[in-house]
């Protein structure tokens, strides 16, 4: 089996394992931070968890989905330690090098992030400002996929009732835009 026709395979597997968390947020992510499946229900709290999407970017240059500087500030911690983790445990490539260097170009709180050498966390708690169903918190749990990928799988759960109601109403939102 050739490396794309793996990849390819891979990356079928990851959509499947994905789209079957119906009831939960659920993306996974490479090492570079690269959305590179998701949810309906992950693209739902938030357009940065859609495929294609660099987590750190959108962070970074429009997190319009956090209810709080303060958790958007969170957010951002946790964002920049997982890529400094993941530049620690993978050969460090041009594709680092160029985000890295947009990055801090572009944003001094990445700037300054980066110079505090935080260290993630493999599960946490943030609040998320939805327009049709207000603010609600979820907590988020992080699975490293085994491959030679180094994919994460990210499980968004509901931390109280706002965030179990919240979900409900978004995925009754998606269950109305699929049946139109």
């Amino acid at each position: 089996m050739s490396t794309f026709q793996y990849d390819q395979s891979r990356r079928s597997e990851l959509k499947s394992l994905v789209d079957s968390l119906t009831f939960h947020p659920a993306f996974v992510y490479d090492k570079h931070m690269n959305v590179v499946e998701s949810n309906q229900l992950a693209r739902e709290v938030a357009a940065g968890f859609s495929a294609g999407s660099n987590l750190v970017r959108t962070a970074f240059f429009s997190a319009a989905a956090h209810a709080s500087p303060e958790d958007l500030a969170i957010g951002r911690a946790q964002l920049v330690a997982l890529l400094r983790e993941s530049l620690l445990r993978n050969a460090e490539d041009g594709t680092y090098l160029d985000l890295i260097g947009e990055l801090v170009a572009r944003s001094t709180s990445f700037s300054t992030e980066w110079a505090k050498e935080p260290s993630p966390s493999m599960s946490g708690r943030l609040e998320f400002n939805h327009p049709a169903v207000g603010v609600y918190s979820l907590v988020f749990h992080l699975f490293t996929i085994g491959g030679s990928a180094d994919d994460t799988l990210v499980i968004w759960s509901p931390a109280d009732d706002s965030g179990r109601v919240a979900l409900e109403s978004l995925g009754r939102l998606n269950s109305h835009l699929d049946s139109n």
